[in-house]
């Protein structure tokens, strides 16, 4: 079975670093590349067509809700997971219009986060 390839894209490099951490530690998902903000993660994503791009909304740069957007209108079948510190409906909303498959909370657990990333990699929705 192939892993599952993900990106990582957050302005705080204590944030990328835990959830990678985490994530390396699943034997199903390979982190590719690491981004600290928006427009690193969209030239991240060109060259590696992950399957899962993880986004933290508010980045320097372009946001997360913008690269999501970016993503969608080239056409590539990366599914979009923001994780942020946002617990706002205005938030949500945006996001999922942007075209991401999934939204979680940074305090969720790190189980919470790996089970949204095998979630929107296969095709639902993670809430």
């Amino acid at each position: 079975m192939q892993p599952i390839r993900v990106i990582l894209a957050d302005d705080h490099a204590v944030v990328r670093k835990g959830i990678r951490e985490f994530l390396e530690e699943e034997g199903d998902i390979l982190v590719l590349a690491e981004a600290s903000d928006g427009e690193a993660a969209k030239v991240l994503i060109q060259a590696h067509r992950p399957d899962v791009a993880v986004l933290d909304i508010r980045m320097p740069g372009a946001t997360g809700i913008e690269v999501a957007r970016w993503t969608r209108a080239q056409g590539w079948p990366v599914r979009i997971l923001i994780v942020t510190a946002y617990d706002d409906t205005q938030f949500v909303t945006a996001a999922l219009q942007a075209g991401a498959n999934g939204y979680v909370m940074k305090d969720a657990d790190a189980d919470q986060i790996v089970a949204a990333i095998r979630t929107v990699h296969h095709g639902q929705t993670a809430l």
